[in-house]
């Protein structure tokens, strides 16, 4: 029976799209997988989940708290926190509704993409950004898909602004989009959501758009971007004006000048320690390097790019660099900070594939080019499958304190807390708690933690409980005889009970 070209067509068509299809299950499961099994990450992730499980506790969903104060430390807009609030109503108070909305959000960036690739029919090259993505280093760091912060939910913004910057170089309407998306992603994490109208200016300078930016125009894009924001805003400033806004430019944008999240390259301009924690990653290294080679091969064989793909590209090359160029003049090294090149650049390979494929002439060199990347992208994502897999519990302290509490018996209990002159965190801390001991112990204990160490403890007239770490605080423990020991675990920790 000989086959048509139409029917190899079709067949070539619904094997691009069960590829696809695979890769967006893989996504998930790489997400997913042992997504609850990890420790809590200390500050950020900690403290998103303890904001957004006071917002429960107190039935305050504007003012974030934290230990019953008002959190000017962590100064976010609340859309994160609701994410959390909702995941915990879902799934209950646990390490996988405090990461869920992360997780949700990196599939659903997912799904963006090949959606935006299937709308221009490119299946393949949809195959591809979406492997990308699966083999990235950042898909299993921090700050990304398995941690509960703002940051993935953020991405997912930043990324259908971008998206619908690009389609905006067919039909302008869709930049309204993006303006949409910056109020969405202001409210993930503030300031940072500037970066989309920057690099919108950007593009409609460089693609020639501009002069159709008209009055009428950039008031409904005012409008769309500030819809969103406003609301928010006069709740907040209602509930406790100014402070929290003059927190979140004094801190989230003056005191993050100068600062790094990695004690490297520190002698270095901010664009080499971006350089070497960022683009010689191998993903984003093959990346680069397969776009620039795309790219050469369309100018060594004279293929002319039209004027809307070229607006495209544009958009793809400032969505990668404008974040670094910018983050670099401000002096700000937080790598997470930039994660948006990581998606960034599986869409530009994407779309250069796409380039390829629609000259019709250069079949072998879409073939080769398609092969190494499935290949090299194919490897990375086996290693990241496999780092969720083998995701173990792995913080002695934080297992001490779920196997201490009943969350039932112990409820609204005061407990205290002191880490000992042997724990690195005593210098800081003493006998203040440390956000991911405090979410921890509202998770597993619904208690209280209350500041103040044993000293704080003794002075308690009410059923209490004290947590020690032994190393460093032998001699207090050898004067606690009056108390009750309600948990010993041998060397590492001992809690007492004064009733």
């Amino acid at each position: 029976m000989q086959i048509t070209s139409s029917s190899k067509h079709t067949l070539q068509k619904v094997v691009a799209l069960l590829l696809v299809l695979a890769a967006l299950y893989l996504l998930g499961f790489i997400v997913f997988t042992n997504l609850g099994e990890l420790r809590i990450l200390d500050y950020d992730e900690a403290r998103h989940g303890i904001n957004a499980y006071e917002m429960i506790k107190n039935d305050d969903y504007i003012v974030q708290t934290n230990q019953g104060e008002a959190d000017y430390w962590n100064l976010k807009p609340p859309l994160s926190f609701w994410a959390i609030t909702l995941s915990y109503r879902l799934f209950g108070y646990n390490s996988f509704a405090l990461r869920f909305h992360s997780a949700l959000a990196v599939v659903l960036t997912g799904i963006a993409i090949t959606a935006w690739f299937f709308k221009r029919k490119a299946y393949i090259p949809a195959f591809i950004a979406i492997l990308a993505i699966l083999a990235s280093t950042s898909i299993n760091g921090d700050h990304f898909a398995r941690t509960g912060d703002a940051d993935a939910l953020y991405q997912l913004f930043f990324t259908l602004a971008m998206l619908f910057m690009l389609s905006s170089t067919k039909k302008f309407e869709w930049l309204y989009g993006s303006a949409l998306c910056f109020g969405l992603a202001f409210l993930c994490k503030a300031t940072h959501a500037f970066l989309i109208p920057a690099i919108c200016f950007f593009h409609l300078l460089l693609s020639g758009q501009i002069k159709e930016l008209k009055p009428k125009r950039i008031l409904l894009l005012l409008l769309a971007g500030l819809c969103l924001i406003v609301p928010w805003a006069i709740a907040r400033y209602m509930s406790d004006g100014m402070a929290f806004f003059k927190g979140m430019i004094s801190t989230d944008v003056a005191e993050r000048i100068g600062t790094s999240a990695h004690e490297v390259y520190l002698d270095k301009p901010t664009i080499v320690y971006y350089y070497h924690m960022v683009f010689k990653t191998p993903i984003v290294m093959v990346c680069t390097v397969s776009s620039a080679i795309m790219l050469l091969t369309l100018l060594l064989a004279k293929v002319k790019i039209d004027k809307r793909r070229l607006s495209e590209l544009i958009g793809c090359v400032l969505w990668i660099v404008l974040p670094v160029i910018l983050y670099s003049i401000a002096n700000v090294r937080f790598v997470w900070y930039v994660n948006s090149v990581h998606l960034a650049l599986s869409v530009l390979t994407g779309l250069l594939l796409l380039t390829l494929i629609q000259t019709g002439t250069l079949k072998k060199w879409v073939a080769l080019y398609s092969v190494i990347l499935m290949v090299f992208f194919g490897i990375h994502t086996y290693q990241n499958a496999m780092t969720s897999v083998n995701s173990t519990f792995d913080h002695s302290l934080q297992s001490f304190l779920r196997n201490l509490y009943i969350r039932d018996y112990d409820a609204d209990t005061h407990v205290f807390i002191d880490y000992g002159t042997g724990d690195e965190r005593n210098d800081e801390y003493a006998g203040n708690w440390m956000p991911a001991d405090i979410l921890t112990s509202y998770f597993y204990g619904d208690v209280v933690c209350v500041n103040g160490g044993m000293e704080a403890f003794d002075e308690s007239d009410e059923f209490a409980i004290m947590i020690m770490v032994r190393n460093g605080n032998e001699d207090i423990i050898d004067e606690t005889a009056g108390y009750y020991t309600l948990r010993d675990e041998n060397y590492y920790y001992i809690a007492l009970s004064n009733y």
